[in-house]
């Protein structure tokens, strides 16, 4: 996002009641284009503070609750309801033991 005027842009058009922070994607990299890492989150919270004039406790305060509205535990649960019966269909577990009967 440091150099990507695209995302610039996309951020000063979203509200910040939009926006999340995620840290897993390694093919978004910083400036010196090194590899992307969890605490690189730090610098993307700096960069939306600094596009929306705002203090960057606060993005990281509403992008916390907006994940907490986006991940849900209701949301979750129905996630995880859904996968594990595509897993018993695989003949799987969630922790990838086989189910009984399945050989």
């Amino acid at each position: 996002m440091f150099y990507s005027r695209q995302k610039q842009k996309l951020v000063r058009a979203l509200p910040i009641e939009n926006i999340v922070l995620e840290s897993d994607s390694p093919a978004l990299s910083l400036p010196n284009k090194e590899l992307n890492f969890p605490w690189s989150i730090l610098h993307t919270a700096r960069e939306i503070a600094k596009i929306k004039k705002i203090d960057v406790y606060a993005v990281f305060d509403i992008a916390s609750r907006n994940s907490g509205k986006l991940f849900s535990f209701k949301k979750l649960k129905k996630l995880l309801v859904v996968w594990e019966l595509i897993e018993r269909k695989r003949g799987y577990d969630l922790l990838r033991k086989p189910w009984k009967g399945h050989h």
